[in-house]
């Protein structure tokens, strides 16, 4: 029988179901093959599917496809099924020595809130500084360094950047003094009820792979970790894999290995191979974090994470927490 041969994988019947009242299959003679099938077996009718023949193959525990296509995907993911092997179970942190609840106080948090959360529990981060008042920005810079990156900060204004928040590549001390005047005007300008803190004075990241790390809280499944490559155009383009949260460094890089831009973070068409492995340890740390603090933290994103080129780490340029509730 096909469906006991090492040389058959799967068996794809092709049929014509578009009769409203003759079934080229006896129910009760079917039923009890599919059911102890060995190979997996799709069916496929080059025609529309009557409801009447649906409704036959329904009650013999068969689903008949429609387009070619529709087969395709059911097979690919029929391999993928067979590929999949459950990760080994990471535990959970214990408690963190300083408790990151005492710092989700505020109803909404920042980017340079969230940042300091992830600081406290651990996280790498490039070095920033908060200036609140014009006066303190020569500081700030003697201390970061040109190139920079300005950013507006404030609780009440969660996207930078549809406010023009956001300013890249500052060389000189003019140029940071008009971005911060630009910076707390568009503001005010665009949400003249936003509370600002600040505006954020950061180094300008080298640059890498971008790639999204985020966590969130699944109904069923409890905490979950994101990746995906492309920064804001990986759910764009749905290249993004969830695991349920914590996972080890392996796992972390085996999602992002099975990722369709992978081949970006490997050398494609001749360029540095990225950090995988910085890359994978930060993903195992934040799903850590996510899955300990569940109760207090519904999301985690880093967005963009760079992935600089082997032995040079990982930056994150932006990061959001959101608390739970």
């Amino acid at each position: 029988m096909l469906d006991r041969s090492d040389e058959v994988d799967a068996i794809l019947v092709v049929i014509s179901l578009s009769s409203e009242t003759r079934m080229p299959f006896n129910t009760p003679e079917l039923k009890p093959v599919i059911a102890a099938q060995n190979k997996p077996i799709v069916f496929w009718s080059y025609t529309l599917p009557s409801n009447f023949a649906r409704m036959g193959l329904a009650e013999s525990g068969v689903v008949a496809l429609s387009g070619l296509t529709h087969v395709s995907v059911a097979l690919r993911r029929l391999v993928d099924h067979a590929k999949f092997e459950l990760a080994e179970p990471v535990a959970t942190a214990a408690p963190a020595q300083n408790d990151l609840a005492e710092h989700l106080t505020a109803p909404a948090l920042s980017e340079y809130d969230s940042k300091t959360l992830l600081q406290i529990a651990g996280v790498a981060l490039p070095g920033e500084v908060l200036v609140t008042d014009r006066s303190a920005l020569n500081a700030a810079i003697a201390e970061i360094g040109f190139p920079l990156v300005m950013k507006i900060q404030s609780r009440d204004i969660p996207h930078k950047s549809e406010v023009g928040g956001v300013r890249v590549n500052i060389t000189t001390k003019n140029e940071a003094a008009a971005a911060y005047d630009a910076l707390t005007a568009s503001a005010r300008q665009h949400r003249p009820q936003a509370a600002l803190q600040g505006v954020l004075v950061s180094p300008m990241a080298r640059k890498g792979v971008e790639i999204i790390v985020g966590t969130l809280l699944d109904e069923t499944f409890g905490p979950m970790v994101m990746v995906g490559l492309g920064g804001v155009t990986a759910e764009l383009f749905k290249d993004v894999v969830y695991r349920p949260a914590p996972v080890s460094a392996d796992e972390a890089a085996s999602m992002l290995g099975v990722l369709k831009a992978a081949p970006l973070l490997n050398g494609f068409r001749g360029t540095a191979k990225a950090d995988v492995s910085a890359a994978a340890e930060l993903i195992a740390q934040i799903s850590q974090l996510a899955a300990q603090f569940e109760g207090e933290i519904a999301e985690i994103e880093l967005n963009p994470l760079l992935v600089h080129p082997a032995g040079e780490g990982v930056t994150i340029v932006d990061a959001l927490v959101v608390r739970k509730g």
